[in-house]
């Protein structure tokens, strides 16, 4: 499970002095459950002094007449870059990540969780089969101690009801340490939706803080869930299509502050149904009919028959006189020809 970790060497910015092999991989989540049930598996890292991890890889083997590998997830990861992506093929579940420098220590950082089907009663082990955890040191020093198997008590759903999960208490604010101010040169706007789904973080910490708790999640009232000491400032990520939220909490003389949050949107927005008003529409009455140009004509006519008669008699008359005048010059002629 070394094939990607002479890479390693290229992503590391400065050189450490060797460290001793103090680091350590383990599972969190339930000890118990019951047959139909589906579980959360964390795979965990832990360092120890000031030591920092700059690379993990693990080969997890479980009961596969118990369980079943549903999938494996990257929410919540300390892991910057995937080498290799968490695989649950052949009846395993292998993965391979790297953390940019300056790399991570601290403890119980989640590196993936695994899901998993429960599907038969009895004591199923999810172990290691191959795992190893390499130094931030630029020479890649394998500085893992040991890795923890996990025994799960797995009850028939009919015998013993199912273990009510317990919820993740918000961490108490025991001081006035105001949030922090979180930026991001890579997605500026915390209300517009970019393409880009590598994002960029950078906040500054107060003086006298000894630690940060980051995370981040869909969960607008979410918080930090890794622990970096020393404290970080700067945090690379890839996220999915989506709202995301990523939470940073300073610790200062013990105490934990207040919680920055600050908003991703990845991919395309959604689009915003419209509704359409309708338009109020008046009926003009339409105009009285005029009377037709005939109708007009006849009644013109009508008032003016007097007048017309009379015109029309005065022609008839000249026509008859001027028939009649000819008639008489042309019986003239004939006679004098005689």
């Amino acid at each position: 499970m070394k094939r990607f970790f002479g890479i390693t060497s290229l992503l590391i910015a400065l050189a450490l002095p060797s460290l001793s092999h103090a680091a350590t991989l383990t599972f969190g989540g339930v000890s118990s459950a019951a047959v139909g049930q589906t579980i959360s598996v964390p795979l965990l890292l832990s360092t120890a002094g000031a030591e920092s991890a700059n690379a993990v890889s693990a080969t997890v083997e479980y009961s596969r007449d118990m369980l079943t590998l549903v999938s494996i997830s990257k929410s919540g990861s300390i892991i910057s870059l995937w080498p290799q992506e968490p695989s649950t093929a052949a009846g395993r579940g292998d993965m391979e990540g790297v953390i940019l420098n300056p790399g991570w220590s601290g403890t119980g950082g989640v590196v993936a969780t695994l899901v998993f089907q429960v599907k038969a009663a009895g004591k199923a082990t999810i172990a290691f089969s191959d795992a190893d955890v390499l130094a931030n040191d630029g020479s890649g020093t394998s500085i893992l101690k040991s890795s923890s198997p996990k025994t799960l008590t797995i009850t028939d759903a009919s015998s013993e009801p199912a273990p009510v999960p317990t919820p993740t208490p918000t961490p108490v604010q025991t001081n006035t340490l105001p949030p922090v101010h979180i930026r991001s040169s890579s997605h500026p706007d915390q209300t517009a939706w970019y393409e880009e789904h590598h994002v960029v973080f950078d906040w500054t910490n107060a003086q006298g803080i000894s630690a940060v708790r980051i995370g981040y999640d869909k969960e607008e009232n979410g918080v930090g869930t890794v622990v970096y000491s020393p404290a970080i400032s700067h945090k690379e990520v890839d996220l999915d299509d989506g709202v995301w939220y990523f939470h940073v909490q300073e610790k200062q003389n013990g105490a934990w502050g207040a919680i920055a949050t600050y908003t991703i949107h990845i991919g395309q927005a959604p689009a915003v149904a419209t509704t359409t008003e309708p338009v109020a529409t008046t009926t003009e009455p339409a105009p009285a009919p005029t009377q037709s140009f005939i109708g007009e004509l006849i009644e013109s006519l009508q008032h003016h028959r007097v007048a017309i008669l009379t015109g029309l008699a005065l022609i008839l008359a000249f026509i008859l006189g001027w028939i009649s005048a000819h008639l008489e010059i042309h019986w003239r002629k004939r006679r004098s020809k005689r």
